[in-house]
């Protein structure tokens, strides 16, 4: 049986790093959006709807942008939203 870490070599290859960031993007941004989507169903506007979405994901990029690789790794491997890791790394 291999390794985790030789198991992660061979699926990104050697020297490769994995980019959590598009990970990130690619599971919270769906999920984001659901969740705006419910809790604004009460809301006619779609553009409204979609002006908070654009708003809730601003946040969640703007606080990737202050994680460093290693932070966003933490970030992905737990399900966190950058937003609330930042905020209670710095709060």
């Amino acid at each position: 049986m291999t390794e985790p870490h030789d198991y992660e070599r061979y699926r990104h290859g050697i020297g490769s790093t994995h980019n959590f960031k598009k990970e990130i993007e690619d599971t919270l941004r769906p999920a984001m959006e659901r969740q705006t989507r419910a809790d604004m169903h009460d809301e006619p506007s779609h553009e409204a709807v979609d002006k908070e979405i654009t708003y809730r994901w601003g946040q969640e990029a703007s606080a990737m942008r202050w994680l460093s690789d290693s932070e966003l790794k933490v970030v992905f491997k737990n399900g966190w939203k950058p937003s609330e890791y930042l905020a209670s790394r710095d709060g």
